[in-house]
């Protein structure tokens, strides 16, 4: 494998980590506003 595929799929296999993250985090905001909403 040479390097530039190497950092293509860390980049990649990054992204996707981070917006996986980025919507539980979401996911999680939006349940505790309805909790906390009367």
């Amino acid at each position: 494998m040479h390097r530039w595929q190497t950092d293509t799929l860390l980049s990649a296999t990054f992204i996707s980590l981070e917006s996986r993250l980025v919507g539980e985090a979401f996911d999680l905001i939006q349940a505790t506003e309805k909790q906390r909403k009367p």
